[in-house]
C-alpha cells in the first residue's frame, strides 16, 4: 500500500509541475505579445520624434 501511496504522491507532484510549467509558458507568451506591441509603439514614437527633429533643423537652418 505504501508504494501505491508514493506513486500517487509522485503523480500529484508531476501534475502540479505540469500546471506550473504551463502557467509560466502561457504567461511568457502573453508578455511577449505585449512587448512586441510596445516595441512597435516605440518605433512609431521614434519615427515621429525624428520628423519633429528634422522639422526643427529646417527651421533653425542646420
Amino acid at each position: 500500500m505504501d508504494s501505491l501511496h508514493l506513486n500517487l504522491k509522485d503523480f500529484i507532484f508531476v501534475i502540479m509541475q505540469i500546471v506550473v510549467i504551463t502557467t509560466v509558458v502561457v504567461t511568457n507568451r502573453t508578455h511577449i505579445g505585449f512587448l512586441q506591441n510596445q516595441n512597435e509603439d516605440l518605433k512609431e514614437c521614434i519615427k515621429e520624434m525624428q520628423k519633429i527633429i528634422t522639422a526643427l533643423r529646417v527651421k533653425v537652418g542646420i
